[in-house]
C-alpha cells in the first residue's frame, strides 16, 4: 500500500497562500473565532508585503510575541542548523531580558516601543512602531452604520464581562467584541473603529488602529487588563502616560488633555526595516505620511528619493539583511525587487490560482458524476482520491483530496452514502484509512476512533502506533445493524476522536488542522439474504 503524503509531514498541495501562512504565523491562527489584532497579519502579508528577504524559518510580523517562553517555543521548532526567528514591530510582554542563547537565534527588525527596545538591549536607533500603524496605507475604511459618529468600546478578546453588562458599565453607544473569522470581518472592524467619534479600547490593536486613523481613544480598565507592559510600551511610543479609564466620559476627558502630546511613529523606518520586501505603494505612502507629519512637501522625485534614502539608513535594513544572508543562507535566492518583476509575479500567481480553481471545479464535477453511478454490488470499491465518487460523498471539514485522499479536520467529518449506492444490501462496511497518531503527546502513539452510523455509535477502537510514522494504516470494520438497514435512506458515517491536536501543536510542522483520518477505500460485504435474492 502506498503511504499517504501526510505521513511524511508534507502538504499534498503547496500554494503561495499556505506557504506564506506557514512561515508567518499569528495568534488564534486556524481558529473559527479569531482575535482582530492577530488577523491584521494576513492583511499585511496580502496587501503590504511580497516575500521574505531576510533568511529565517519563521517570521512574527505583529503582536506581543516576545518573552522567554514564546521565543523559546519558536526557536525549538526551527528545523535548520543555525536557523533563526525574525520579529518585525512586535512587542515584549515584560521588562525581562531574553537569555543570550535565544537572542542569538532571534532577529529583531524594529520593535513596538522603547520599553521593548530597552528590555531586549537593542540599539537606541532601533526603528519603533507597531505594523498596525500602516493600516491606513492598506485599507480605506467605509462608514459603519452602527458606529458612525458614536462612541465605541472594543474590549479585549478574552474580556470576561458580558457585552451588555460592559456597555452599561462604560456608557458606550456600541460595544463590539474583537472577534473575526476572515478578512471581511477585519475590514468591518476597521470600519467600525474609523467611523466612531471615540474608541474605548481594551484591545491593544483597537487603540492602535484608532490612533492610526486619528480617532480619539483611551485605554480601558474595567477589572481586566491583558499584559499591562504592552500598554505601557505603546504609551511610551506615543509619548503619553499609560493611564487607564473606566468609562467613555473619563476617556474623552483624558484624550482632550493628551491629544496634543501624541507623537505617532514614523512609518518609513518601520516599513524599510521589515524582513520582507515591501510593496512600492506602501513605501511611497509611508514616505508621504512622514513628510506630512514633518510639515514637508513630497511633490517631487528628489524629495521622495531623499526621504526613502534616509529611511533606509535610519532603519538599518541593508546591514541586517547582509548580515543575515552572510551568516545563514549564502545561497538564498533574490526576491522580488522591481515593480516590473512584482507585476509579472502577481500576474503569474493569479493565473496559477485561476488554473487551480478551474481544475478543482472540473474534478468536483467528475466526482459528482461518478457518485451518481456508484453501486456497491458485485464487489465495487469506493475511492476517495481527487475526482473520485467518494470525494463527492464527504460532509464536514475535509481538506481537498489529492492523489491519496482527503484529510478529516476536526470532529464530525462524515461520509454520506445515498440509498442508490445499495448500502442497505450490505452486512458490513470496511474502510481502509490512515489514522493520525504521532508519538508526541498528547497522542503518545494512540488514537481512539468512534464511528457513528446515522448518529448511533456502532464502532469504537483504540489504535496503537507501533511504527515510526505519525500515521497508522488501518481498516475499520463497520457492521450494519438490521434496524438501520430496514430504515433505509442515506447512511451517514461520522467520525469522532478522543484526542484533538494539530501537527503544529505537537511540534511536527506548521499545520494547524486537527488531523483525524485519511480515507483510502470503502467496500462492503453483501448480506446473505441479498445474495440469495439475486
Amino acid at each position: 500500500m502506498t503511504e499517504p503524503v501526510m505521513a511524511h509531514g508534507i502538504e499534498p498541495i503547496l500554494t503561495v497562500h499556505n506557504w506564506l501562512e506557514a512561515i508567518a504565523p499569528w495568534w488564534t491562527q486556524g481558529e473559527q473565532a479569531g482575535n482582530f489584532g492577530d488577523w491584521l497579519v494576513p492583511m499585511l502579508v496580502n496587501r503590504a508585503l511580497v516575500a521574505p528577504v531576510f533568511p529565517a524559518e519563521t517570521y512574527w510580523l505583529l503582536g506581543s510575541t516576545i518573552d522567554e517562553a514564546l521565543v523559546r517555543r519558536s526557536v525549538e521548532r526551527l528545523q535548520l542548523d543555525g536557523g533563526r526567528v525574525a520579529y518585525w514591530g512586535c512587542g515584549a510582554r515584560s521588562a525581562m531580558a531574553l537569555p543570550p542563547e535565544l537572542m542569538h537565534r532571534a532577529a529583531f527588525f524594529g520593535v513596538r516601543g522603547p520599553l521593548s527596545r530597552d528590555a531586549l538591549g537593542l540599539p537606541m536607533n532601533t526603528p519603533l512602531g507597531d505594523p498596525g500603524f500602516l493600516q491606513p496605507l492598506l485599507y480605506d475604511p467605509l462608514n459603519h452604520p452602527q458606529t458612525l459618529g458614536r462612541s465605541l468600546c472594543v474590549p479585549h478578546f478574552a474580556e470576561p464581562m458580558g457585552l451588555d453588562r460592559l456597555r452599561e458599565r462604560v456608557s458606550a453607544d456600541v460595544v463590539l467584541a474583537p472577534v473575526v473569522s476572515d478578512q471581511i470581518d477585519v475590514e468591518r472592524m476597521v470600519d467600525a473603529i474609523a467611523s466612531a467619534d471615540f474608541v474605548l479600547a481594551g484591545s491593544l490593536h483597537a487603540a492602535i488602529i484608532a490612533c492610526a486613523y486619528r480617532r480619539p481613544f483611551a485605554f480601558m480598565d474595567c477589572g481586566f487588563v491583558d499584559v499591562p507592559f504592552k500598554w505601557q510600551d505603546l504609551a511610551a511610543l506615543l509619548g503619553i502616560e499609560a493611564r487607564f479609564v473606566g468609562n467613555v466620559a473619563e476617556g474623552r476627558a483624558w484624550y482632550e488633555q493628551v491629544s496634543s502630546q501624541i507623537r505617532r511613529p514614523k512609518l518609513l523606518p518601520l516599513a524599510m526595516c521589515c524582513p520582507w520586501t515591501m510593496r512600492a505603494s506602501v513605501i511611497v505612502g509611508a514616505a508621504a505620511q512622514d513628510c506630512r507629519q514633518l510639515g514637508r512637501d513630497l511633490a517631487d522625485v528628489d524629495t521622495l528619493r531623499e526621504v526613502i534614502r534616509a529611511g533606509e539608513q535610519e532603519s538599518g535594513f541593508v546591514d541586517m539583511v547582509q548580515e543575515g544572508a552572510a551568516n545563514h543562507y549564502s545561497s538564498i535566492k533574490k526576491q522580488w525587487r522591481a515593480g516590473y518583476q512584482q507585476g509579472v509575479q502577481d500576474i503569474g500567481d493569479r493565473l496559477t490560482a485561476l488554473k487551480a480553481e478551474w481544475q478543482d471545479g472540473h474534478m468536483q464535477v467528475l466526482g459528482r458524476l461518478a457518485a451518481l453511478g456508484f453501486r456497491f454490488a458485485q464487489g465495487a470499491t469506493l475511492g476517495f482520491t481527487q475526482g473520485s465518487a467518494g470525494g463527492a460523498m464527504l460532509e464536514g471539514n475535509w481538506s481537498p483530496a489529492n492523489e491519496i485522499g482527503p484529510v478529516s479536520c476536526g470532529q464530525g467529518c462524515a461520509i454520506v452514502l445515498e440509498a442508490a449506492t445499495g448500502w442497505h444490501d450490505l452486512a458490513e462496511l470496511s474502510l481502509e484509512c490512515w489514522i493520525f497518531a504521532p508519538h508526541q503527546p498528547p497522542f503518545s502513539g494512540e488514537r481512539t476512533v468512534r464511528a457513528y452510523l446515522n448518529h448511533t455509535q456502532t464502532y469504537i477502537h483504540t489504535w496503537h502506533n507501533s511504527g515510526e510514522n505519525e500515521s497508522i494504516p488501518a481498516i475499520l470494520r463497520l457492521p450494519l445493524p438490521d434496524m438501520l438497514v430496514q430504515r433505509g435512506g442515506p447512511l451517514r458515517i461520522e467520525f469522532h476522536f478522543d484526542v484533538h491536536a494539530s501537527p503544529h501543536q505537537v511540534g511536527l510542522r506548521h499545520d494547524v488542522r486537527e488531523v483525524g483520518i485519511v480515507p483510502l477505500r470503502l467496500w462492503g460485504k453483501i448480506r446473505q439474504s441479498s445474495q440469495q435474492d439475486e
